[in-house]
């Protein structure tokens, strides 16, 4: 009877707590600003073009890139996330902006999509959807049409179902805890204790760590023109043979170290003294990656190190090594345009901005400049959608799952430790 008691009366303490977190989350619910979403539907034509879908995603590419929302997001009549802008770098709130309030929806194959974009002012919200399919239809240069951004009347977000089942949940886990806390206060507070101190000391120890930043740039990849002077598309079995031959060159061992040892980077310099050439470039590796997600002529160039200037040279470094080997400065061009010096040189195995060095180190001072006078090696481009990024906020160690790793080690470990032991079994004299 005693036992059965217990248990009912934990089940009352449970039930109740689980109750008050549900109504203090849906209460929570209704201070919370409200956020509406502003949608238009523009419409990209080419009927059944199997390259219509392309074509939508480059032209998104164009708007969703930094530079573009940069823009969209300081333009005085919108002045987006004022208050966010004041606590976090803008290239954050461009992050956090495409990640959860904008977005676009593919609605049929005959090139009709969706733009959408969720924010707290319901007018600021429509006019940032009309300027996104205004960028659209100009990136796209294809006389696109589109309907008018609609004006939202009821807020979106918060969504209060979720919220309540929040709350409900997080009321269930601490009236749990409450009545073991109850039923054996001494061992559960000792439980607590030992959480409390794993999470402490695992999150000292993560400061001893240091920071590490990324800075990823994106580029396109564009065949040449056709007949038409139309630009193609790379499908997902040509991008990834692309990167595989740039993996070859631009990532090779000779490539990464020549970048390492660059005196304005001076990257891994502590690795380099006791480690081999190879060691040190699989680092580096480690710390690269390169991202082509949707396979439609994109990537994004990532690299991860401790000093937030020289992640953004090195990738800024690599996006140049990719450029230069997609042209050439032609030899004849430079010549005829003026004599060249008396001595001998050899430039023939240089290209792009080499080539162009050491050609002007012989012909002197070149106009015009030497843009005007490259040649494409390949039959593809190479466009900078975004370039090396700057990064602000560190992208690791990740101090906040640090210290929940720890605290939940230190609970395992103190109910571990402080299990019952089975007592002596005494038998009497």
């Amino acid at each position: 009877m005693m036992q059965m008691r217990t248990l009912s009366s934990n089940l009352k303490l449970v039930s109740a707590v689980a109750v008050a977190g549900a109504v203090v989350a849906l209460g929570v619910s209704f201070l919370l600003p409200g956020r509406y979403v502003s949608s238009a539907v523009v419409q990209a034509g080419g009927g059944d073009d199997p390259q219509t879908l392309n074509r939508i995603q480059r032209a998104w590419q164009d708007v969703a890139s930094r530079r573009s929302l940069a823009e969209l997001i300081q333009r005085p009549k919108l002045d987006l996330y004022r208050a966010k802008r004041n606590r976090e770098p803008l290239e954050d709130v461009i992050e956090g902006m495409k990640k959860l309030d904008l977005k676009i929806e593919i609605l049929n194959l005959r090139g009709a999509f969706r733009v959408s974009f969720m924010y707290p002012d319901r007018y600021k919200a429509q006019a940032v959807v009309d300027a996104l399919t205004q960028k659209v239809r100009e990136a796209s240069r294809a006389g696109w049409t589109a309907t008018p951004a609609n004006l939202p009347q009821a807020p979106a977000a918060p969504d209060r179902l979720t919220l309540l089942i929040w709350g409900l949940g997080m009321g269930l886990l601490t009236g749990v805890v409450a009545s073991f806390i109850r039923w054996r206060a001494r061992w559960t507070m000792k439980v607590v204790g030992c959480g409390l101190a794993g999470c402490l000391i695992a999150a000292a120890l993560s400061w001893l760590v240091p920071n590490r930043y990324t800075s990823s740039a994106t580029l396109r990849v564009l065949p040449a023109p056709n007949a038409k002077g139309e630009t193609g598309y790379i499908q997902e079995a040509e991008m990834a043979a692309w990167l595989a031959k740039k993996e070859r060159d631009i990532f090779s061992d000779e490539s990464l170290y020549e970048i390492i040892q660059r005196p304005a980077l001076d990257l891994y310099h502590g690795k380099r003294e006791d480690q081999p050439i190879k060691t040190v470039v699989g680092l580096m590796r480690k710390d690269l990656n390169v991202e082509a997600p949707h396979s439609h002529s994109a990537f994004t160039l990532s690299f991860t190190y401790s000093d937030r200037f020289k992640t953004q040279a090195a990738v800024s470094a690599l996006v140049s090594k990719i450029v230069d080997s997609e042209v050439v400065v032609i030899e004849a061009d430079l010549m005829a345009y003026h004599p060249p010096r008396s001595g001998s040189y050899d430039c023939a195995s240089k290209t792009g901005n080499l080539y162009a060095e050491c050609i002007t180190s012989y012909l002197g001072p070149i106009f015009p400049a030497e843009e005007t006078l490259r040649r494409p090696r390949t039959a593809e481009s190479i466009e900078v959608l975004d370039p090396a990024s700057l990064p602000e906020t560190p992208a690791g160690p990740n101090r906040e799952l640090v210290a929940g790793i720890g605290l939940f080690a230190g609970l395992f470990l103190g109910a571990y430790a402080l299990r019952r032991k089975p007592g002596l079994n005494l038998k009497p004299a």
